[in-house]
């Protein structure tokens, strides 16, 4: 190794992979829209959908800063009404 932790070393190795990532993508919504400025506007428009559920969910006073919804309360639900335990 070349002095690193394996800590730094998997932070390093997900960033290239996140890069890569994200360089495939645009080369496959660049080939998609044969365009070379609509798949940034496609990229950049998560990013700013979740900075805007963020900022709603701080307007609404929300502690949980959850942003998918947690599902195993319906899972919960539906056993109880399947199993009859």
């Amino acid at each position: 190794m070349d002095g690193l932790s394996l800590e730094e070393s998997s932070l390093e190795e997900s960033a290239d992979s996140f890069a890569l990532g994200l360089v495939v993508v645009y080369l496959t919504l660049a080939a998609q829209y044969e365009s070379y400025v609509l798949p940034f506007i496609v990229l950049l428009a998560v990013p700013v959908a979740v900075l805007g559920a963020i900022g709603a969910q701080a307007l609404r006073g929300l502690q949980e800063r959850r942003l998918l919804p947690d599902r195993s309360g319906y899972v919960d639900r539906a056993c109880q009404q399947e199993c009859d335990f």
